[in-house]
């Protein structure tokens, strides 16, 4: 029998100097004794790039000692930041994987010709991406492709590119390393013993040694390794250690994978979803992804700088494309990051366009791909995406002196987890988006301005509006909306400069209430505070009522101010969001950011006028 380790090694963005310390002690290093002190082992390793330009600036003398150790280790390739290949372009994954392959060539030496494909998602089209840059072979779940007991290879190809596909045993998978090293190599040798010529797989994480063992339950063991490698060893010469290389170059394919071969990952860490059902139910996901998507399109080509292409790729890391076991897409500082890498591009393509101060762009196209044009607006301090069906809303608002998507508030919505939460929590009737507008009875609450807690309260949907006019100019754009809700008009006009952004709304024939648009903010639990019209500071952790003419909110961690103004005097209700969250630690709520909501007492007619401007400050 032949047995292949694979062990995959990578951290998401925002890992503290600290964390990355303790992964490396108890995850790392301890793979690198085992082997050391058991040289007829082989393995193969993939480190994702990010992570090892992490290593190369921090642990240098980790990096030295797996350039040493390469009798043993064998490297894979993949993305180099860990992207969702059945997301992102072609070209795209074409380069994360040429760049991956560039950065192991030059610290290693090796050239790989396997890829890990992040979390195992799997997608037929892959096969001619992974052939184009030279790829042979990759590893998957056994039950995503069907292999039963057969380790592989198996082959699959598109459109006649093929690739080998090797096969993770799911009862290895299990017994590793929840089992005793012994009961493992007994596992080995009872299919041994049914089948002396099998190949099994063994392919994983290599942070379930160590650095999740309390997470999933289990007294960390800093010697599991090494017991079993040393378990191997004694197993006899029954058992050989190799690698895929070595098994790809000798053995003969066992079979195919089946065509239709589920790209999403069947364990219950991915929520048996796919990648774009995350982006469905996650509408925050789903903006980050379409962004992400706008800007890969406008950096592609060879014209780009390559900082913003470097910044492209980067954004594509998948944690906060989706939940998964350390909370993902619910993780405000991870799409924090990918949304900044975004706007870091997009700030690098105008600069290389030379367009200065005075310059302003509009344009019109299916943004989202739901079949209705968008219009896409960009300036020299800010950028956003209008929606008119979807009630004049804006998908993003992003502040480019500050790199700050502002907007970027996720909204509550149920989770199966949630059963174990006490009270049940409440959740939000939409997504949340800038210049979404609310008209309500005007004795809502602030608490059910957002959700459904009250039929007879509930929020009015979201207006759809009629595009009427866009207008760009030296360094501004105006655009006019009309909306008629039942036997009324909405008349809705956005002027944008600098980093300001005026609202008009021209209201005729409406029913009397509160009448104005959110303006989610992204914020950190207590690092937000209030004043108006001059006065005190308020923390904005809590539920508010405000009134008055200026409203200054203070993001005290960003350094960043929202200034909203109201010709006549207005009313604010403050609303923070929070979130429950399901890691591999615990079950946590986490602040996603406020909704600010500035609204009038309306007779069902009238002129309202909002400025909203970003400023530095919050010092």
């Amino acid at each position: 029998m032949q047995l292949i380790l694979a062990f995959h090694h990578h951290l998401p963005p925002g890992k503290t100097a600290e964390e990355t310390a303790g992964v490396v002690e108890r995850a790392y290093l301890p793979l690198l004794d085992a082997l050391e002190a058991h040289p007829r082992l082989r393995v193969d390793v993939h480190y994702s790039g990010t992570l090892l330009d992490t290593l190369a600036a921090s642990r240098s003398d980790l990096i030295e000692r797996l350039a040493t150790m390469s009798d043993q280790l064998e490297w894979m390739g993949g993305g180099y930041f860990e992207p969702p290949f059945p997301a992102i372009p072609p070209s795209d994954q074409v380069e994360q994987m040429l760049r991956l392959r560039a950065r192991i060539g030059e610290l290693f030496g090796q050239a790989p010709r396997g890829a890990w494909l992040t979390d195992l998602r799997w997608d037929p089209t892959l096969a001619q991406t992974l052939a184009a840059v030279g790829v042979e072979y990759t590893v998957l779940d056994g039950q995503t492709v069907g292999a039963g007991d057969h380790g592989g290879p198996l082959a699959t190809d598109y459109l006649g590119d093929t690739v080998a596909v090797f096969a993770i045993n799911e009862e290895l998978r299990q017994a590793v390393p929840g089992r005793e090293p012994d009961e493992v190599v007994e596992l080995l040798a009872a299919r041994q013993r049914h089948s002396p010529d099998a190949l099994m797989v063994y392919a994983g994480d290599v942070h379930t040694f160590g650095w999740w063992a309390e997470d999933e339950g289990r007294e960390h063991d800093p010697k599991w390794l090494e017991r079993w490698f040393a378990a191997l060893e004694r197993a006899g010469d029954w058992l050989t250690s190799t690698t895929f290389e070595r098994a790809l170059d000798g053995r003969k394919p066992e079979g195919s994978v089946p065509i239709a071969a589920s790209a999403s990952r069947p364990r219950p860490a991915a929520s048996g979803a796919d990648w774009h059902e995350s982006f469905r139910r996650y509408p925050a996901a789903n903006t980050l992804y379409r962004k992400m998507l706008w800007m890969s399109k406008r950096t592609s080509g060879g014209k780009a700088p390559p900082e913003a292409r470097t910044a492209v790729l980067a954004a594509q890391e998948a944690s906060p494309y989706r939940p998964d076991a350390f909370g993902g897409v619910y993780l405000p500082h991870l799409r924090a990051e990918a949304h900044r890498r975004l706007i870091e591009a997009e700030v690098a393509m105008d600069r290389a366009d030379r367009r200065g101060r005075a310059w302003a762009s509009v344009t019109e196209q299916d943004w989202d791909a739901d079949l209705h044009p968008e219009v896409v607006v960009g300036l020299p301090d800010q950028s956003w995406v209008l929606d008119p069906v979807e009630g004049g809303t804006l998908h993003y608002y992003d502040d480019k002196p500050a790199l700050w998507a502002v907007a970027d508030v996720m909204a509550r919505r149920p989770e199966p987890y949630h059963q174990f939460v006490d009270p049940s929590p409440a959740y939000d009737a939409h997504s949340h988006r800038w210049l979404t507008e609310r008209l309500v009875p005007a004795h809502l609450p602030p608490e059910g301005m957002l959700t459904s807690i009250d039929q007879d309260l509930a929020p009015l949907p979201r207006l759809p509006y009629r595009l009427e006019s866009s207008e760009q100019g030296r360094g501004a754009v105006t655009i006019e909306l009309v909306g008629e809700p039942g036997d009324g008009s909405v008349r809705k006009r956005l002027r944008a400069s600098g980093r300001r952004l005026s609202v008009t709304y021209e209201l005729t024939g409406l029913p009397a209430g509160r009448f104005g648009s959110t303006l989610p903010v992204s914020v950190e639990e207590g690092a937000g505070s209030i004043r108006v019209d001059g006065g005190e500071w308020t923390g904005t952790d809590r539920l508010a009522r405000l009134s008055g003419h200026r409203f200054r909110f203070q993001h005290r961690a960003r350094q960043q101010e929202v200034l909203v103004v109201s010709r006549i005097p207005c009313h604010l209700y403050v609303i923070p969001i929070r979130t429950w969250v399901t890691t591999r630690r615990a079950l946590d709520q986490i602040m996603q950011g406020v909704v600010l909501w500035p609204h009038w007492l309306i007779e069902g007619q009238g002129t309202y006028e909002l400025d909203i401007e970003i400023g530095d400050g919050g010092t």
